[in-house]
């Protein structure tokens, strides 16, 4: 009985071994197992790419290339909503702006993530490493407080000292620019049926952030939302309840609100 008990034992402690060392090679997924300096390395540069793009985003309404815009000193700042009509409520530009903004983010940064990637590679086959390399696929999703990349491209790295083989790389870059973009969906909300976006309950509301709106010739008006900590920007433009000139509203419109 005692032999018995030593040889389940053995086999339980067997079957937890095994158990242990797939999960670490399945799921854990090591660097890399051989000689220092084998990784792929690219996280910095991929957050540098997305960090400038969103950046360049935010300046414009949330693309890359605005078609419908207002001129706003040195940019082209999209239209978020609009309309061309006196007194009237705008019209919705963009239906799910987070996701749009996703969208964008993923076509302005797509090639230059691949090539961030291009590079990594480059290097690793100058200090002697035989890498076989794959055309990735980018995707990108916004979340509270992160972006979030995933590069899937089939990669494998050997030397004579060993190799690994990886299919995805993830990134999550700290980044508000989702809480940005929420915030102006509701200014756009409130603008389609009030005007004005409720800015002042918001400047209550988001103590945290620098909320301005700024009035310009033809009724348009362009709103900026800032974190302070972060100093990340999201602007965009609105037409929406606008006054024709001449009602003695306009030196309001003319000097800010």
């Amino acid at each position: 009985m005692l032999k018995k008990g030593q040889v389940t034992i053995f086999i339980i402690l067997a079957i937890i071994i095994v158990a242990a060392i797939l999960v670490y090679f399945l799921w854990v997924r090591p660097t890399y197992n051989f000689q220092e300096g084998g990784q792929l390395n690219f996280e910095g540069c991929v957050e540098d790419v997305i960090k400038e793009s969103v950046e360049k985003l935010g300046m414009q309404g949330g693309f890359a290339n605005p078609e419908f815009y207002y001129d706003y000193k040195t940019n082209s700042v999209a239209y978020l909503c609009y309309t061309n009509l006196y007194y009237r409520p705008c019209i919705r530009q963009v239906a799910f702006l987070s996701q749009k903004f996703e969208a964008e983010l993923k076509k302005d940064t797509g090639a230059k993530i691949q090539s961030c990637y291009e590079s990594s590679v480059r290097e690793l086959r100058s200090k002697g490493f035989d890498v076989k390399d794959a055309e990735g696929n980018l995707e990108i999703d916004l979340s509270l407080g992160k972006i979030n990349v995933l590069f899937s491209a089939p990669t494998s790295v050997s030397s004579d000292s060993g190799g690994s083989s990886f299919e995805d790389f993830d990134f999550s870059i700290n980044s508000k620019i989702y809480r940005l973009l929420s915030i102006a969906s509701s200014i756009v909300e409130s603008e389609i049926h009030s005007g004005d976006g409720g800015i002042e309950i918001l400047r209550l509301t988001y103590y945290d952030l620098n909320l301005e709106i700024e009035r310009q010739e033809g009724g348009s008006k362009i709103y900026s939302i800032e974190d302070e900590t972060t100093k990340e920007l999201f602007r965009f433009g609105i037409r929406s309840y606008a006054f024709p000139y001449g009602l003695g509203l306009n030196e309001e419109f003319e000097s800010g609100y």
